[in-house]
């Protein structure tokens, strides 16, 4: 907290603001911003602010804000003064003190007149009052001898503080009796207590801290010092901090743990500063740091910790008064006593400790802003930076009435931000009010708009009571994420706009708002610059008042100052080398034309001659320079080791070989000194050992990464098809540097030659290996699937690049490792990104056998005798389709739009999912809180607009937060932002356009009506709604479209309707209006070509017509298209459309010839909108509820010039190609396995029966017969005893047909037993051969038949909630049958289809049965459950229950009961409940090795183990199936997915898993030895625990 001076009654104060940045900051494109605080003026507050310029364009470090009036304040000496303060020498003494100083309270400087604070130094354990503070060879007492002499301290009056602490003597006393002694001594010195209004503070050492603190808290828990304890403390700064040494320091003293609990509850309102040793110190029988920093420290929000250069004892006794520890203590007592001078009387409230934590809470502020001021001041030396304000140009900005702006342009580390902080000093000296921000880029909370505004605010409410109160009421209303997560814009407008601001601008150009604050309020403004500020003033900026300084020969004095402090530390071994250095950068500095480079070339100079070390400085040069970012010190170890192939000690003491030219800053990264030391360090001119090429450095340092990489798996023969284990991961992946390795690899790469086959050979080395998959999982690991996404396009580039230079026949080779990995990159984020993301060590196990044969990922990993392999449905090569994604039912696609980052699909619930157009991984979610109808995206890509039925919403695609929001008056069928993203149109349905000024919030006028042209011609037109409209910025234009109507177009620029297109004729704007009916149009898409605009109409008899919106003209019709969705892309080459079946159709735009065709799903699901992305490269389709992205090669179609100058499209599809895995893209509608072999025998949706053979290597199924024309197969049943098959199909009609076994795996269907044609819906059919009977049940009755003689025998009707499976022969008792219910299961004979028996079933009360899951087990069988369909909703769904019953258990009970009569209970409970996981149940898939397998809501086969039944005497408490019980082995494709029919999938005892993917049978071999982190082998039967059953009365 800092303190301001009172503003007098005859004007305002002057309140200032100071921004400072690091020349850094380009770099990283971060933004900045301005504000202009507050001004007090009459009893009201006014607030001006506003925020823009992006760093690209302004690279601004400083500005100072100020208002030019003055008024009569405490004025500080810019020279040294000489006052009439009393030293302790002076004082009378009456008596020798002891030799460690004086016990109690010592003044050892009073000033003259009424002293401005005062500063107490209380030593720590067996120190002195005086020896403590004293360098003994000097005998130098520095508080006294130079703190007094001082001018920054003419005006504090200094004490010291001694105690008995010494470890030579008994004593009965301890820290609390030192604490009161102290607070006794301070409350009754009389020169302390008569300065009522005076700060205290406190300088600790060691246990000195303690004995503060506990003072402290004494002066607030006794009555008598409450009066003191609101002085005391306003600042302590503790030197090394506590040790635990004697009783009280003990870590678990009552003592300390009593401090450490009460000091919290009153230090709210202090400022803390820990000063920490950092060098180590001998201490009896050995050698290290007394005081550790986490001892030293005390981690409170308002705490200031500060690294010094020296061991425990050195810490608070400096040699000279330019030891730099010396010059950091006095800067931070400097910096804290002038913000506590403010005049005598003041009556400003202080924000309380609690508010002060609220404020800090809610604005996400860690510290005071102070931590940056004072971390700039200890780095000035005293005396320096006074020229910047003698100067007359900045004195006269400073007093000036008139209000100009101050440009200070300085060079690369020319002081500017050490400047700025003598600015800010200087200003608050002054009796401004003043805030500033530092920004710091690269780190966190320093480094954008965000940053600074909640900073900003901070000060703000700090300084002034009505600033908290505005900050306070926006805090309460707040309902948005954490606001220092958000971006800028909506803090800008809730905090500032809404809340501490009155008046609002709305400039976006620099210059031009700063000369439009000073035309509204006196300001004046200082900015720190590399640039002229004729560089950010163009001929169309308003004429500014600007006086200029360019920072050229004023600070030599100020660098001499520092090189004289800091000779030490300059590169030599010598005292006299580092005079030389010394000289030789004065001579530098006396040049007129002074720069580093003569610096640099000395020092590089310096470097050459050396004997040693010259590999291990230039590594360290070369990873410091050319390093993507900063290396710790623990990389840059690394690094350096493996660059020069040697070991390296302290790689802190290595530094010293780069003579300064390196640095370890205060994060432990090391750094190079400056900017300016990279571009020399790449100058040709320099000496050789040390220039840095680009491409040779980057080339050692991508050798580097790769053999992190590869570690010592690197040596692995390529193309090692051993699967990978995840959880062995070898020790690279656990390297320090792994980290930097992993992800700048490629970056590196991309900086080398085209012609270096070494890196390529290394780098197709380390991807033919094993450890790339290590390498996957760990970027997956941190969700850095983008990085991964660019290296698949860096190994693309690298590889072309190196094809143009004809590659060697050896090097061909390692270039089609880097081409296929190039692909396989980008594939797999696109296709498997969401699973990697989810469990990224499925690299290692499920993902491979999902990849084409021609894939390296397959060819490398995936062995056909070992783990997870895929037989069937596996294609050649990657197809055109990148990835589909599945939503629930309940969140069914609308519409779709892409920008170049980001692509965004509307929802059902009300939601817009965004996606990385790249990767095609979702980013964010946005809620619009109504059905949205039109989206767009904004021309720049950062704002985005989604509009429904009442209300259009503007995001911010930085932060995903809502920008603003406005009523339209009806559904808003289009949207387009327009004017640079500055004004939104929406076309909404009652034939309005709404335009809305975003930068002001406001609509600009009153909607337009585009039908207000027709009320002559066409009047009904107005009454009609428009089933579509589209905009078109590009040409300006608004298309609509009505049902039966011709089209309108409206010109935005002249608001008047531009034209009207008919089907037939075109343009007839001006002409007649035909009296017949016309062809609805279903679709509209603007598109350009170089020659046309065009306008694309799809009509709803199938045709598509192609206007020229020049020339109102037809260009050309495409008959018979039936196109429900159109898009033209944005190059405009390509028009493509979607049909009712699925179709999507490519055409040529210059020649409207037909390109290529794809097929969206092999299911005919409907395309409901298609658009291109913004490069044409990609297709975007949803439809039902899914989400596809092609990237079909044909748009990938290059165009070449003939001799004719013609232009050819390249390739030239001519017929119509179709995506599909084979010829045959039926799917499988029906599926059963034939007991005891190893066929799957499949009903297709065209009505054709195959059977697949497992055991062979085919995967082509064998045709048995065709059961219906164009009748899809229902249901299935096949029986083992007498092989009968039997089929129903969508007509009703049920055949039987007996199978005969050709040659193994070979069959062939012999004569039909049974053909029955019905009319209702079959839901099952169960046959036996055995008993000679067919059991068919449909919606009306389950009716049992002879098989042989097709003749009734016996019915029942059907239960009126079940229409699907519910019967089950019970295949270890022949002569059952069981019928499930609700609650309880049948029990029938198959002769006379007779009950005999009923077990009832131990499920929840009011649910109904939904249908039975048979599975290949015999001993097995799952019931679905769910709520009655009487009790759902309209139009809601219940999640389903699903449970295992032990059919053998089953049998048992109704057996018994029989047996016993009445007296046997015959309830049963399941031997697994899938109740607790529900929602994540698709479908129980089958029983293998004893564990139940299912299919997952996300895809993923899993797995939980049944236990065995418990005994009577001793039976468990069931505990259901969750989260930590079942285990997750692999995943379903998501294309694999049907969207229209029932998945088929089953497993077999030997665990194979079967399922059919739309026209194919894939089996998937081994994936249940798989467990969710890709372990092998049995582990998963190890670690997972056994599923006892629910009790019988749980329910």
């Amino acid at each position: 907290m800092w303190l301001l001076d009172e503003p007098p009654m005859n004007g305002p104060p002057r309140p200032g603001l100071v921004l400072a940045g690091k020349d850094a900051a380009i770099v990283y494109r971060s933004h900045i911003g301005i504000c202009l605080v507050y001004l007090i003026s009459c009893g009201s507050v006014y607030f001006l602010a506003h925020f823009f310029c992006h760093l690209l364009v302004f690279n601004i470090d400083i500005f100072i804000w100020c208002f030019p009036y003055s008024y009569e304040t405490v004025s500080l000496p810019a020279n040294h003064i000489q006052f009439g303060g009393k030293v302790e020498d002076e004082l009378d003494k009456d008596e020798p003190e002891p030799p460690k100083g004086p016990l109690g309270l010592t003044t050892v400087y009073e000033p003259e007149g009424q002293a401005a604070a005062d500063l107490i130094f209380v030593h720590g354990l067996n120190g002195g009052s005086r020896s403590t503070w004293s360098k003994a060879d000097s005998g130098t007492f520095w508080p006294r001898d130079w703190l007094s002499r001082d001018d920054a301290f003419h005006d504090v009056r200094i004490h010291t503080f001694g105690y008995s602490s010494g470890l030579t003597r008994e004593s009965v006393l301890d820290i609390n009796d030192f604490a009161n002694n102290l607070l006794a001594n301070v409350h009754h010195c009389p020169s302390i207590i008569s300065n009522i209004n005076g700060p205290i503070l406190f300088v600790g050492h060691s246990m000195g801290g303690l004995v503060i603190k506990k003072a402290y808290i004494l002066a607030h828990q006794i009555p008598a010092y409450s009066k003191l304890a609101e002085r005391l403390l306003s600042r302590f700064l503790v030197l090394a901090g506590p040790r635990p040494f004697v009783d009280d320091l003990a870590p678990q003293s009552n003592m300390l743990q009593s401090i450490n609990e009460e000091f919290p509850q009153y230090s709210d309102s202090l400022q803390l500063f820990s000063l920490f040793e950092t060098k180590p110190m001998f201490y009896g029988a050995g050698k290290g740091l007394i005081v550790e920093k986490h001892c030293a420290v005390m981690n409170y929000a308002n705490e200031r910790r500060i690294y010094l250069d020296g061991n425990h004892r050195d810490v608070a006794k400096y040699a000279s008064p330019k030891d730099p520890s010396y010059i950091l203590v006095r800067n931070a007592l400097v910096t804290t006593i002038n913000n506590q001078r403010t005049p005598l009387k003041t009556d400003k409230k202080v924000l309380d400790g609690d508010d002060l934590a609220s404020l800090s809470k809610f604005l996400g502020v860690n510290g005071a802003p102070e931590d940056d001021l004072i971390n700039s001041q200890t780095r000035k030396l005293p005396g320096s930076c006074q020229w910047l304000v003698e100067k007359d140009s900045f004195q006269q900005w400073r007093d000036a009435l008139a209000f100009k702006f101050f440009w200070l342009r300085g060079r690369p580390g020319a002081g500017k931000t050490v400047l700025a902080s003598h600015i800010v000093s200087h200003i608050r000296a002054s009796g401004l009010d003043c805030c500033y921000f530092f920004f710091s880029y690269g780190h966190e909370g320093k480094g954008n708009v965000n940053d600074l505004l909640r900073s900003m605010a901070w000060q703000m409410a700090v300084l002034h009571p009505e600033g908290f109160e505005a900050i306070a009421q926006a805090a309460n209303s707040w309902k948005e994420d954490p606001i220092d997560k958000i971006d800028h814009i909506p803090v800008w407008r809730r905090v500032f706009s809404d809340s501490l601001l009155k008046v609002k601008v709305t400039s976006s150009e620099l210059m031009f708002f700063l000369k439009k604050a000073q035309e509204i309020w006196p300001l004046c403004i200082l900015a720190t610059s590399r640039e002229g500020v004729e560089a950010y003033l163009s001929a169309n900026d308003p004429s500014m008042e600007v006086v200029s300084e360019n920072i050229l020969e004023d600070n030599k004095a100020d660098i001499a100052s520092f090189l004289s402090a800091n000779l030490h530390r300059l590169p030599g071994a010598t005292i006299v080398e580092q005079q030389d250095i010394s000289d030789h950068i004065n001579q530098v500095l006396n040049n007129q034309h002074s720069d580093m480079n003569a610096l640099y070339s000395r020092i590089v100079d310096e470097m050459s001659r050396a004997k040693f070390g010259k590999d291990l400085a230039k590594s360290l040069l070369v990873w410091a320079t050319c390093a993507f970012r900063p290396l710790s010190v623990d990389e840059m170890h690394s690094a350096v080791e493996a660059d020069i192939k040697d070991s390296v000690g302290d790689i802190g003491n290595s530094i010293s070989t780069c003579r300064n030219l390196v640095f370890v800053d205060q994060a432990n990264k090391i750094q190079l000194v400056h900017l300016t030391a990279r571009e020399f360090l790449s100058h040709k001119d320099i000496s050789p050992e040390f220039f840095i090429d680009n491409s040779a450095v980057h080339k050692r340092m991508a050798l580097v990464c790769i053999q992190t990489l590869c570690g010592e798996q690197g040596n692995n023969k390529t193309g090692s098809r051993n699967r990978r284990v995840a959880d062995s991961t070898t020790s690279s992946a656990n390297s320090v540097f792994y980290d930097y390795a992993s992800t700048f690899l490629f970056q590196h790469a991309l900086q080398i030659e085209s012609m270096d086959d070494e890196v390529f050979a290394e780098l197709a080395r380390f991807l033919g290996s094993r450890e790339v998959l290590v390498w996957i999982e760990q970027l997956a690991k941190r969700y850095d699937l983008q990085r991964l996404y660019q290296a698949g396009q860096s190994c693309t580039n690298l590889a072309a690049r190196r094809l143009q230079l004809e590659p060697t026949v050896a090097s061909q080779k390692k270039l089609s490792i880097i081409v296929q990995w190039g692909t396989d990159l980008v594939r797999l984020v696109n296709k498997f990104g969401k699973r990697l993301n989810q469990n990224p060590s499925c690299i290692h196990s499920s993902i491979p056998p999902f990849c084409p044969n021609e894939s390296a990922l397959r060819k490398q990993f995936v062995n056909p005798y070992r783990g997870l392999h895929l037989q069937g449905c596996v294609s050649e090569k990657w197809d055109d389709r990148l990835c589909t994604i599945l939503y629930p039912s309940t969140s069914k696609p609308i519409d779709i739009a892409s920008s170049g980052k980001r692509t965004a699909i509307t929802l059902s619930n009300k939601k817009v999912a965004i996606y990385d157009t790249a990767t095609l991984l979702q980013i964010d979610t946005l809620m619009h809180q109504e059905p949205v109808w039109s989206i767009t995206f904004g021309e720049k890509g950062r704002l985005f607009a989604t509009g429904g039925a009442k209300t259009v919403r503007v995001w911010d695609l930085n932060s995903f937060e809502q920008v603003t929001s406005f009523l339209v008056p009806a559904v808003c069928l289009s949207m387009a932002f327009v004017k640079d993203d500055e004004v939104l149109l929406a076309a909404v349905k009652n034939n309005l356009i709404v335009h809305w000024d975003i930068s002001n919030d406001i609509s600009r006028g009153d909607p337009i009506d585009w039908t207000r042209d027709l009320l002559e011609t066409d009047p009904q037109l107005r009454t009609h709604c428009p089933t579509a409209a589209v905009f078109s910025v590009q040409q300006n234009l608004l298309a609509v479209v009505y049902r039966g109507e011709d089209i309108l177009l409206w010109a935005l620029d002249s608001e008047e309707i531009y034209d009207m297109y008919d089907k037939e004729d075109g343009s007839h704007r001006y002409g007649t209006k035909k009296p017949f009916p016309k062809v609805s149009v279903s679709a509209l898409s603007f598109g350009s070509t170089l020659e046309y605009n065009l306008l694309v109409a799809a009509y709803s008899d199938g045709d598509v017509v192609i206007f020229d919106t020049d020339s109102g003209e037809i260009q050309a019709t495409l008959e018979g298209v039936n196109a429900q969705t159109i898009d033209c892309s944005s190059d405009g080459r390509t028009l493509v459309t979607a049909d009712s079946q699925g179709n999507v159709n490519l055409f040529d735009m210059r020649t409207f010839s037909f390109i290529h065709r794809l097929r969206s799903n092999e299911d005919s699901m409907r395309v409901k909108k298609i658009a291109f992305t913004p490069d044409s490269l990609r297709l975007l389709n949803i439809g039902g509820v899914s989400f596809s992205i092609w990237d079909p090669t044909v748009l990938h179609r290059h165009e070449i010039d003939n001799d004719d100058n013609e232009v050819i499209p390249y390739p030239a599809v001519a017929q119509p190609l179709e995506h599909g895995h084979t010829e045959d893209h039926a799917p499988i509608t029906a599926m059963t396995c034939m007991t005891g072999t190893s066929g799957v025998i499949c009903g297709k949706d065209d009505g054709r029966v195959l059977v697949f053979n497992l055991s062979s290597s085919a995967s082509q199924g064998q045709e048995l017969f065709t059961h219906g024309r164009h009748s899809a197969i229902r249901t299935l049943h096949y029986d083992a005893d007498g092989c009968i098959l039997t089929c129903a199909d969508t007509t009703g009609r049920v055949t039987s047909r007996k199978l005969i076994s050709k040659s193994p795996g070979s069959w062939a269907s012999d004569e039909i037993l049974f053909d029955m044609k019905g009319h209702s819906i079959i839901s099952q059919v169960i046959a036996s051969f055995k008993h000679d009977r067919l059991l068919i049940t449909n919606e009306m009755q389950d009716a049992l038949w002879g098989l042989s003689s097709s003749s009734a025998i016996q019915s029942t009707p059907s239960p009126k909630d079940i229409r699907h499976q519910r019967w089950l022969a019970v295949y270890r008792s022949e002569d059952l049958l069981i019928r499930f219910g609700a609650s309880a299961a049948s029990f029938y004979e198959w002769e006379t289809f007779t009950q005999i028996g009923t077990v009832n079933l131990d499920v929840p009360n009011m649910v109904s049965l939904r249908f039975i899951i048979p599975f290949c087990h015999p001993d097995y069988v799952a019931t679905v459950h769910g709520l009655p369909v009487a009790m759902l909703m309209p139009r809601t769904s219940s999640h389903p229950s699903y449970h295992l019953w032990d059919l053998r258990e089953l049998v048992s009970k109704f057996t018994r009961s029989s047996n016993a009569g009445k007296e046997e209970s015959n309830n049963i409970s399941p031997i697994l409940d899938f109740e607790p996981i529900g929602t994540q149940v698709a479908t129980v898939v089958g029983v293998a090795s004893e564990r139940v397998i299912f299919l997952d809501s996300d895809n993923w086969i899993c797995s939980a183990a049944i236990a065995p039944k418990a005994s009577a005497l001793n039976e468990p408490s069931s505990l259901p199936v969750d989260s930590e019980k079942f285990v997750r082995h692999f995943f379903i494709p998501d294309d694999w997915i049907s969207l229209v029919n029932k998945v088929q999938v089953d497993v077999r005892p030997s665990g194979e898993v079967i399922f059919a993917n739309r026209a194919d049978v894939a089996v998937i071999r081994r994936g249940l030895d798989i467990a969710d982190e890709g372990a092998s082998g049995n582990s998963r039967f190890s670690g997972i625990r056994a599923m006892p059953r629910r009790p019988a009365n749980q329910t």
